[in-house]
C-alpha cells in the first residue's frame, strides 16, 4: 500500500486537497443554508407531488421567468431532467428539500475536478492547479452549491460538453466512445437546463461539426449515437409536444419574436450593454469585486440622458476605477485568446482555442435579448474569465522572464483573499441580504406554530419585503399538518383564527404602527432579517 501511495504524483495529491476543499465548502451546514425561496418551493411542490403518487411524471421541466407572454401567463419551460434528477435523489435520500438539491451539491463537486482536466488542456499543472483552487473558493461557484435550482449543474455540463467535443475533434473516426456517450448526455442534459444553453449547445455543435467534420463518413455514424441518446435523455418534451401540437415550442418562438427586454432596440446600444455586462462579469466571477448585476448604467445614459443619479455614480472615484479594471481585463483577455489561437502550432491545442472562441462568440449573440440580467445568466461561461487569468500570467511569464512569479502570487492572494472575505461577510450575516434558507423557514415556521398548538389555520401578514417568505413558510407549515393562510388587509379573518405579521426587520421601530395598534404592544421574535409579531384582538 505505501508503495502504491509513493507512485502517485503529487499533483494528484493536490488535486485531491483541492477537491476536499471543495467538498467542505459546499456542503458545510448544507441543510440550513440551504436556498429555499419561491422558486425552489414550486419545484419541490412539483416532484412531491409525483413521489406521492398524486401527479403523473411530470414532462416539462421549470419555467423561463423572462420567456413568453407575462400577460397570458405563457411561459416557455425547459426540459424535464431537473426534475428527473431531483426524484431520484427524493426517492434514494427521502422527500425533503434538501434531498432535493442534492444532485446540484454533486455536480458541483465534480465540476472541480473535470475543470481543471478542461484547464490542462492549454496551461501546465501548476496554473491548472492553481486556477482549479481558485475556481473551488469563488464566491460565484460557491453560491450555485447550496441551492436546488435548474442553473446550479450548468457549470459541470458546460465544461463535459466542451471537453467532449474537443476530443471528438481530435478523435475523428477514432473518437472513444466513452466520448461520445458523454457529448450526447451533455447535450442531452444541458440543453434541458436553461434556455440559452437549448440555442447555444445545438448552435456550437452544428457550427463544429461543419467545420471539422463533413468530409469524414465515419463521423457521422457516431453522430448519430450522439443524436439518438439526445432523443432519449429529452422523451418527456418530445412526449408532450406530440400532445400538445408543439405548443412549448411555439412559446419559445414567440419569445425569441418578441422585443427584447432590456428596452434598448439599437444594435449598437444592445451590444455596448452586453459587452459591459460581460465585462463585468468576468471579474465578478473572478473576484466577486462589484455587485452581482449587471450596472447598465452607461448604456442608459446614452439612451435615456445623463440625469443626477447616474452623473453622481460617474463622479465617484470606485466606480470609474471599477470600469477601468473590467474593461481592462476582459479586453486583455479576449485579445490573448485570439493571441494564442493564432501563435499556436500544436494542432490540439489550436483546436482546443478556436472550440473556446467559437462558444463565446455564439454565446454572446445570443446573449443580447436578455443583456440586463443578474450575472448568473452567465455562469454558462465561468470558465472564461478563469482562462484569461492563465493567459495573462502565461504571456508575462513568456514574454518578461520568471521575476514576475511574485506578481502571479500575489494575484492568485489577492483574488482568494477577496472571494473568501465575501464569503465570510455571507456566512457572518447570516444570507440576511440575499437569501430565504431553509434553516431561517423551518425555525420561523416552528416559532409561529408553537405559539398556537391546537389552531390548524393560521393567517399570515406579509409586506412587499417580507411577502417572499409566504411560499416557504406555507410549505413547511404544510408537512407538518398546519394550514398558513394569507391574510390581506381590509379582508375580515374569522374570530378566533390566530393571525402573524411579517416585518423586515430594519422597517421595525419604536412606536411603529400596525392595524391601528403600536408595534411595541405585540409579542414578537426575530429571525434574521424578518421579524415575526404574533397579533392579538
Amino acid at each position: 500500500m505505501q508503495k502504491i501511495i509513493e507512485k502517485i504524483p503529487k499533483h494528484i495529491w493536490i488535486l485531491l486537497g483541492i477537491i476536499l476543499l471543495g467538498i467542505f465548502l459546499r456542503a458545510y451546514n448544507f441543510h440550513d443554508w440551504l436556498d429555499f425561496g419561491s422558486d425552489q418551493v414550486k419545484d419541490i411542490t412539483v416532484v412531491s407531488s409525483f413521489i406521492k403518487g398524486e401527479t403523473d411524471l411530470p414532462l416539462l421541466g421549470p419555467d423561463m421567468s423572462n420567456s413568453g407572454d407575462k400577460w397570458m401567463k405563457k411561459r416557455f419551460r425547459i426540459g424535464p431532467m431537473y426534475y428527473y434528477f431531483e426524484i431520484i435523489s427524493a426517492k434514494i435520500f427521502g422527500n425533503k428539500p434538501e434531498a432535493m438539491a442534492y444532485p446540484d451539491l454533486i455536480f458541483s463537486i465534480l465540476s472541480i475536478p473535470l475543470f481543471y482536466y478542461f484547464l490542462r488542456k492549454i496551461f501546465d499543472t501548476n496554473l491548472s492547479l492553481s486556477l482549479a483552487g481558485l475556481y473551488t473558493i469563488s464566491f460565484y461557484s460557491l453560491s450555485f452549491s447550496h441551492s436546488a435550482w435548474n442553473v446550479n449543474s450548468i457549470p459541470f455540463f458546460s465544461l463535459l460538453f466542451l471537453l467532449s467535443l474537443y476530443e471528438f475533434i481530435v478523435g475523428k473516426e477514432k473518437t472513444r466512445w466513452k466520448w461520445i456517450i458523454a457529448l450526447g448526455i451533455s447535450l442531452g442534459v444541458g440543453i434541458q437546463l436553461h434556455a440559452v444553453l437549448l440555442v447555444l449547445f445545438p448552435l456550437v455543435s452544428f457550427f463544429t461539426f461543419a467545420l471539422f467534420m463533413r468530409k469524414n463518413s465515419q463521423i457521422w455514424k457516431k453522430m448519430a449515437g450522439i443524436i439518438f441518446i439526445m432523443i432519449i435523455l429529452n422523451l418527456g418534451q418530445i412526449v408532450y409536444e406530440v400532445q400538445t401540437n408543439l405548443k412549448n415550442s411555439r412559446t419559445f418562438l414567440t419569445s425569441v419574436n418578441s422585443a427584447n427586454a432590456s428596452g434598448y432596440n439599437s444594435p449598437i446600444l444592445m451590444s455596448a450593454t452586453n459587452l459591459s455586462c460581460n465585462f463585468q462579469a468576468n471579474l465578478y466571477m473572478l473576484s466577486s469585486v462589484g455587485n452581482p448585476d449587471c450596472d447598465i448604467s452607461l448604456t442608459a445614459a446614452i439612451q435615456k440622458g445623463f440625469n443626477d443619479k447616474i452623473l453622481e455614480k460617474f463622479s465617484q472615484p470606485l466606480f470609474i476605477l471599477k470600469i477601468i479594471i473590467c474593461a481592462l481585463f476582459s479586453i486583455i483577455g479576449y485579445g490573448l485568446l485570439i493571441y494564442y489561437y493564432k501563435k499556436e502550432r500544436e494542432q490540439k491545442r489550436k483546436y482546443f482555442f478556436i472550440l473556446i472562441v467559437l462558444y463565446t462568440a455564439v454565446s454572446f449573440i445570443i446573449m443580447l435579448p436578455v443583456i440586463d440580467a443578474p450575472f448568473r445568466y452567465f455562469v454558462h461561461i465561468i470558465f472564461l474569465p478563469f482562462i484569461f487569468l492563465g493567459l495573462a500570467i502565461n504571456f508575462l511569464m513568456q514574454k518578461f522572464s520568471r521575476r514576475y512569479f511574485i506578481m502571479a502570487v500575489s494575484v492568485f492572494a489577492f483574488l482568494a483573499l477577496s472571494n473568501s472575505f465575501s464569503t465570510y461577510l455571507e456566512i457572518k450575516n447570516e444570507f440576511a441580504n440575499s437569501r430565504i434558507t431553509l434553516g431561517q423557514v423551518e425555525a420561523m415556521a416552528d416559532y409561529i406554530i408553537s405559539q398556537e398548538n391546537s389552531q390548524k389555520e393560521i393567517y399570515i401578514f406579509t409586506t412587499s419585503k417580507t411577502d417572499a417568505f409566504f411560499n416557504s413558510l406555507k410549505y413547511i407549515a404544510d408537512e407538518k399538518g398546519v394550514s398558513f393562510l394569507r391574510a390581506k388587509k381590509g379582508v375580515n379573518i374569522p374570530a378566533g383564527k390566530p393571525r402573524f405579521y411579517l416585518e423586515d426587520i430594519k422597517d421595525v421601530s419604536a412606536g411603529s404602527i400596525i392595524n391601528g395598534h403600536n408595534f411595541d404592544n405585540y409579542k414578537n421574535f426575530n429571525f434574521n432579517q424578518t421579524t415575526v409579531f404574533h397579533l392579538t384582538n
